[in-house]
């Protein structure tokens, strides 16, 4: 995985357009988010890395960095 300080740690807090503010609980590679569900995008433009949530409950989701896996 990717250490790069511009990218969202696990317990941080992002400000995105369609959920306002989130708490990031995972960091994953963009063909691995849609297996471990992360399928809800928060819109957010303009950096390196997006941000899509998963529904785990009713009315309740968690969030993660979702990073284009590069060789």
């Amino acid at each position: 995985m990717t250490n790069n300080q511009n990218i969202p740690q696990i317990g941080d807090m992002v400000k995105t357009p369609r959920f306002f503010t989130v708490r990031i609980a995972a960091i994953v590679y963009e063909e691995d988010a849609r297996k471990l569900g992360f399928v809800e995008p928060t819109h957010l433009k303009d950096k390196p890395y997006k941000i899509w949530g998963r529904n785990y409950a009713k009315n309740l989701m968690d969030f993660a960095v979702v990073i284009k896996k590069t060789i």
